[in-house]
């Protein structure tokens, strides 16, 4: 990721608005805390995602440690750790 083209990779909004709207739905059903920022949390997943999927592609990484690793971080906003 040193590459100067891969820092300017942004994660576009069409993909970011929905898991920002989700987690905002989990707000209004009292599944999340209100006190998180959706737009950041879900910012923070997506760019989760992708590093734990091009690790995986790479042979960086193994699939399952991947799920592991999404699995623990999706447990955070719920208060489930």
């Amino acid at each position: 990721m040193s590459s100067p083209s891969m820092r300017r990779v942004r994660v576009p909004s069409a993909r970011r608005t929905p898991v920002a709207d989700l987690l905002r739905r989990g707000q209004s059903d009292g599944a999340l805390s209100s006190a998180l920022d959706a737009a950041v949390e879900a910012a923070r997943l997506l760019a989760l995602s992708h590093g734990l999927s091009t690790r995986s592609w790479s042979g960086s990484g193994r699939p399952g440690e991947a799920m592991d690793v999404l699995g623990y971080h999706l447990d955070r906003p719920f208060g489930r750790l």
